[in-house]
């Protein structure tokens, strides 16, 4: 290679790890649910593509060879257009459930942000009968600011938050119950996937003592559990410098 052409990519690389970040390769191991059919092949699935990068916390990808894993697709909403439920998740999730801490310009403010509502209808609690899924997404998964997609069950008319069947899809520490239903929910970010026509959820956080575990829930009969734990383990030489 000649002297220019590695200078040129030298600069190339550089220039990549600027704009896309520390990108960490790795893959998933199993430390709950190894019993577990839908455990053990989910990971298989996880694993099956070539370059797992930033540990798929985003959002988590399924492989169409595993026929068994199907999920729905989430379809963005006019949020102008539910107003009463988006007052319902500023006062659940921005203002910890504390209508002192809403701010006269907050609602206008909310609605100009990328921020996104996405929607899905599926049988999320196993009961026979469709839910209405929202995902509150941030739209800016992994970046160095607030990030998170957590997920709630609304009403028919999309107007208020279930919050008890919420609680069950957050599956987070709650500080006070009472008065913080949404508990920690930062860095927290959510998916929804079928396997032979259970519905299954899962959920990443970046929270300091949770990093690098993926979790998968189902709720049944009024129950949620978690079926499996996955640990994302990093290839030599792929971990975080921090």
């Amino acid at each position: 290679m000649k002297p220019i052409q590695g200078v040129i990519m030298l600069l190339l690389c550089l220039l990549t790890k600027t704009a896309f970040g520390f990108d960490p390769l790795g893959y998933f191991t199993l430390t709950k649910g190894t019993s577990s059919e839908m455990c053990v092949t989910y990971v298989r699935n996880l694993n099956s593509f070539f370059e797992i990068r930033r540990y798929m916390s985003c959002d988590r990808r399924l492989n169409p060879k595993f026929t068994d894993f199907s999920e729905p697709t989430w379809q963005m909403i006019d949020k102008w257009e539910y107003i009463k439920l988006v007052k319902q998740i500023i006062l659940l999730f921005d203002n910890f459930n504390d209508p002192k801490l809403t701010s006269p310009n907050e609602l206008d403010h909310w609605l100009n942000t990328s921020i996104s509502l996405d929607l899905i209808r599926v049988d999320i609690d196993n009961d026979k009968s469709v839910d209405l899924v929202i995902r509150y997404n941030l739209h800016s998964c992994g970046a160095s600011h607030l990030y998170a997609s957590p997920i709630m069950v609304v009403d028919d008319h999309m107007e208020y938050i279930d919050v008890e069947a919420t609680r069950h899809l957050l599956q987070n520490p709650i500080w006070f119950k009472n008065t913080e239903p949404a508990g920690r929910w930062f860095y927290a970010m959510y998916d929804v996937f079928l396997y032979k026509g259970e519905v299954y959820f899962d959920k990443w956080s970046d929270d300091f003592n949770q990093k690098y575990y993926l979790h998968v829930f189902k709720t049944e009969k009024g129950t949620t559990q978690e079926v499996c734990t996955l640990k994302f383990e990093f290839y030599p030489g792929e971990e975080e410098p921090y």
